[in-house]
Formats: structure tokens, C-alpha cells, sequence
């Protein structure tokens, strides 16, 4: 993505939800630190940070092939989970991808996350399949879908 060609949203009085640019990707890199992730960048995908007046607090990357898209990633600073702020941004999100003309949403999930498991219901996604002990802990991947 060019510098510059960001598109923003003001949420409440404090925070700007907008499109990450390449120059703010050591910002990103460390919120991902900071909620256990390693991450690399993509540049076929939508990325959405949430920022205070300091700092960014939520990102979002969303990798984009032809009218499909895979969530690989929502992540929220410790310090400001469970004020809704998740759902924000993925509402935010799948609107951004609707208009990119975007029809179908991946997104796969431990079986063991039950918050998020029930915000991608709430949401609208459907379970598609299970991948049996999937990740490190031995937790099964739930992949789900969300037409849009």
C-alpha cells in the first residue's frame, strides 16, 4: 500500500480506526509481541489498526484473493480486551471487504476460544469444519465461513 492512501474512521471521542500503513509495521510488530504472535506481513490483504492518541491498540490483517478472504489475524492489546473493541474492528473489517467486492470470509479458530467462537457467531460465521489437534496445544481449528 502507498503512503498516504489511508482511508480513516473516528470511534468515540479517542480512537481512529484506519488502514496500516508499510512505515507503521514496527508498531504493529509489537502489539503482535505483545499478545503472542509472529508475524509476517502480507501485501494482498487488508490491514486495519485501531488507534488511541498514543498508540495502536487492535490490528487486523485480512489476506484477499479474487472475491474470498481469510482472517489471519485479529489482535487486541491486553489492556483494552473485552471492551468490545474486537467486534469493532471485524464489523469494520467485513464492511471494508464488502465493498471490495469480497463475497465469502475465512476464518479458522481453536476450538478452546470460546469468546471469539461466539463473536463469529454473533457475527454471522458458520462452522465449516473441525481440524482435529490442529494447533500446538493440541486443540482442534474450527474453520468457519461468513457470506457477505
Amino acid at each position: 500500500m502507498a503512503e498516504g492512501k489511508t482511508t480513516s474512521k473516528r470511534v468515540g471521542e479517542n480512537l481512529l480506526v484506519k488502514e496500516v500503513l508499510e512505515s507503521e509495521y514496527p508498531l504493529i510488530k509489537n502489539l503482535l509481541k505483545d499478545v503472542g504472535y509472529n508475524w509476517q506481513f502480507s501485501n494482498t490483504s487488508l490491514k486495519l489498526g485501531l488507534y488511541n492518541e498514543k498508540e495502536i491498540i487492535a490490528y487486523t490483517e485480512i489476506s484477499i484473493v479474487l472475491d474470498e478472504a481469510n482472517i489471519d489475524i485479529i489482535a487486541i492489546t491486553p489492556t483494552y480486551q473485552g471492551r468490545g473493541l474486537g467486534r469493532f474492528l471485524l464489523k469494520e473489517s467485513l464492511k471494508r471487504l464488502k465493498e471490495k467486492g469480497v463475497k465469502k470470509v475465512f476464518l479458522e479458530v481453536s476450538n478452546n476460544n470460546k469468546k471469539a467462537l461466539g463473536l463469529y457467531s454473533k457475527l454471522g460465521f458458520k462452522k465449516l469444519l473441525e481440524r482435529k489437534g490442529y494447533y500446538k496445544d493440541g486443540s482442534d481449528a474450527i474453520v468457519m465461513e461468513k457470506k457477505l
